[in-house]
């Protein structure tokens, strides 16, 4: 399929991105992108940069009342993973994820996450990541790292093909 637009580009990243997160959401259902819906919030392609957010629903609570730690971590390894895949130009397995919680995550507010793609090289990426709750971007409820395997991790498909174009 031949593309209006230049792919390695800001207004390729924004229309990318946006499509793969809403075919998540809405066109494969019962899998955890569709519980844990992401919206794209903002990107950067010259900063390598991806924001994503979240609407927290009950169904994620964990005993306490906060965002389930499991929950969490499933949003934050996706959002590393499509930042890697939108770059890496196909699907990346994740080697290996670090993440410090640093404060309970409310659910009555939205939550902000933030990949950083801060290397390349060989056949991984490497990316850190910060997540916060509405208006306290200086606040942040988790810091990560997270390393994504881009050798041949879909077996030759690529990007455009896994998320279905």
């Amino acid at each position: 399929m031949e593309l209006d637009y230049e792919y390695y580009s800001q207004e390729g990243m924004e229309r990318e991105i946006g499509e793969w997160l809403r075919k998540f959401r809405e066109d494969i259902p019962d899998t955890i992108m569709a519980q844990v819906p992401m919206y794209l919030h903002e990107c950067s392609f010259e900063k390598r940069s991806l924001t994503v957010y979240i609407d927290p629903t009950p169904w994620m609570a964990d005993r306490i009342g906060g965002m389930s730690n499991g929950t969490f971590s499933v949003a934050l390894d996706e959002t590393m993973g499509v930042l890697t895949i939108y770059f890496a130009n196909s699907m990346p397995p994740t080697i290996t994820m670090q993440m410090s919680l640093l404060r309970p995550i409310s659910l009555d507010k939205r939550l902000y996450i933030r990949a950083n793609l801060v290397g390349e090289g060989g056949s991984k990426d490497d990316l850190t990541a910060q997540a916060w709750s509405e208006g306290m971007e200086d606040q942040p409820v988790c810091s990560a790292t997270g390393i994504y395997y881009t050798g041949n991790p879909s077996f030759g498909k690529s990007a455009a093909e896994i998320v279905w174009r």
